[in-house]
Parts: structure tokens; sequence; C-alpha cells
């Protein structure tokens, strides 16, 4: 086996950039770093196994129907421990999103062991040791289902690397290095198949 196509959908979610403070605007998309925390979580990894899956490759697409916008107060958390405060904050949030990712091994077999556990999970769930709901970014945002399928029948909105691209996504995501972090530029591209030029490598710089 050596590439999986898998669709999902979650009723409410939000995907933050990095850059916003008060209003929590919404990409439109999951950046990959996000999908593939999520594939992790579904394979019962947790996020310190990541390291040693250096290599794998995704292809990540929003399906139609597009989600719907809106905007809610929340009390957010913000600060370090010690000055914690709690203030109401406007976020938006995507309702009915419907997404699609591919997953593949690299060209030597890098990102085998993540693609196997994906398919065990979907496949055989009782052999998969793992906890809580599966979400996709904020463990509120929880999925409705993610499934494995043949091929995709329709369309797909594709994330593809460039360099001009308006969408400024994470790929891989350090907080106690910040140097590791990894961001590229990325354009939608419509296409029923995955395209040649939408597959990421899931490293740090």
């Amino acid at each position: 086996m050596n590439g999986l196509l898998l669709t999902y959908e979650v009723p409410i979610c939000g995907f933050r950039p990095y850059e916003s403070r008060e209003f929590q605007d919404s990409l439109p998309v999951p950046p990959p770093s996000t999908v593939f925390g999520m594939l992790l979580a579904l394979a019962g990894l947790e996020s310190d196994a990541r390291e040693g899956l250096v290599g794998c490759r995704l292809a990540v697409a929003r399906r139609t129907p597009q989600a719907q916008r809106s905007v809610v107060l929340r009390r957010m958390r913000r600060g370090g421990s010690s000055k914690l405060t709690r203030n109401p904050e406007y976020q938006e949030l995507l309702t009915g999103f419907c997404g699609a990712v591919a997953l593949k091994t690299g060209s030597t077999g890098e990102g085998r062991e993540l693609l196997e556990l994906v398919h065990t999970a979907l496949s055989q769930p009782e052999k998969i040791g793992r906890h809580s709901a599966l979400s996709l970014g904020e463990s509120a945002h929880m999925l409705d289902s993610i499934r494995i399928i043949a091929a995709y029948e329709k369309p797909c909105e594709w994330l593809i690397p460039d360099k001009s691209g308006n969408l400024d996504l994470t790929i891989w995501i350090d907080t106690t290095n910040p140097a590791q972090t990894r961001k590229e530029r990325f354009r939608f591209e419509t296409q029923a198949g995955v395209p040649d030029s939408a597959w990421i490598t899931i490293a740090p710089n």
C-alpha cells in the first residue's frame, strides 16, 4: 500500500491565522500542519511522535459545497500561566466544512508507518489504541465522519504550493524552536484527481 484517499466532514470548525488577535478570522481550509495533526490523532499517536514521521507526503483540499461563514463572541484565554487572562473576542467559524486529504509515502518509504496506521484505524479500529473524539484543530471542532475512498468522483479544490499564492499556511509548527516552523504560500486548483503539484512533504525547515 503506497497511498490513501480520505474524505471527511466537520460540522463546525475554524482555522485561525497565526497573525490573528482580537478578531480571529478563519482560513478557508485547514493548514497542512493541522491535517497532519488530525491524522496523528486518528492513528493513536501523540504529537511528539511526529518527529519519527518526517518525510510523509500529503495533499490537502476542500470539497464542495463550500462551508458557510459566521462570527461568534466567545471568551478566549491569553497570556502565560502567570498572567492568564480571559477576554471576550470575536471568532469566525466555518459551518459544514467538507475536506479531502491524500496520503502517500516518500520516494524512499518515509511516512509508511503513518500510512499503515491510518489505514488500520479506519479499517480495523479495534487494533488502534486512542482516546477522546477526533478533532480538526481545536478540541471542540470534532469530525462528523472520515472514511477511505477509492477515488474522488467530483473535483476538489487542492492546495498548490505557489510563491505568488494568496494563502500563507503552516506545514510544520515547532513552539519550542520557532526557527523550525515551516510555512509556504498556496493557491487553489480545482481538479478531480490529485494534482502532481499538490503533494507536500511534512518536515520542518
